[in-house]
């Protein structure tokens, strides 16, 4: 008989996954790092760009991005990561003032006919946005440097549109976007109003899942 062969487990032991975006207005090139090491998968990142999920050893753990060519550290900081969970790392705010903007991703499946969405503002903006998508509003208040949790949402072709409902010039129309039933997505604001570094604010849909 023939022998049966016994399936590897390609996942590294003691291991996160974390996510690295680009949402910093005005920087070029970046590269994710973990304890200041290179994230095999987190190289060349261009703005808007995502990594996807890496992984990264579990723990206390310095998660930040570099500078590609000149191996300078834009934004970084210290987090705590558990074995198997999910995380996303943004670089954000504008290149003359970084930020890191760190989440856990809670990737738990929508409900049949549904897909997940949230949303992060990267912008130094003070502004309090609201998240409308397919007429319904998500999210509001959200304010500079934060994450939302994942809403669920009729899957299917959507509008999304963001904004502070005090002024209609931070309205962004995104247009319409396509939910997949059972798959989660953040949608990401970039930039500034009065344009510093970016030309105004750029809505990005990333797919998490």
């Amino acid at each position: 008989m023939p022998s049966c062969k016994k399936k590897t487990n390609d996942t590294p032991a003691n291991s996160a996954q974390v996510m690295y975006v680009h949402g910093c207005a005005g920087a070029e090139t970046l590269y994710g790092t973990a304890n200041n090491t290179q994230v095999t998968g987190a190289t060349s990142l261009n703005i808007f760009k995502s990594s996807g999920y890496q992984y990264v050893t579990a723990g206390s753990v310095g998660i930040g991005f570099t500078v590609a060519g000149i191996n300078t550290v834009l934004a970084a900081g210290t987090k705590s990561l558990t074995v198997g969970a999910h995380y996303s790392a943004f670089a954000g705010g504008l290149l003359t003032n970084p930020s890191l903007v760190f989440a856990t991703d809670d990737l738990t499946a929508p409900a049949s006919g549904k897909a997940g969405i949230r949303f992060v503002n990267l912008s130094p903006d003070a502004y309090r946005f609201a998240v409308n998508v397919g007429g319904a509003v998500t999210d509001s208040g959200i304010t500079s440097q934060s994450v939302t949790a994942f809403r669920q949402v009729a899957a299917g072709s959507v509008n999304v549109r963001i904004g502070d409902p005090t002024n209609l010039n931070t309205v962004v129309d995104a247009g319409s976007r396509q939910l997949s039933s059972g798959k989660l997505y953040t949608l990401m604001l970039t930039g500034t109003s009065g344009g510093s570094g970016a030309g105004g604010y750029t809505l990005t849909m990333i797919q998490n899942n």
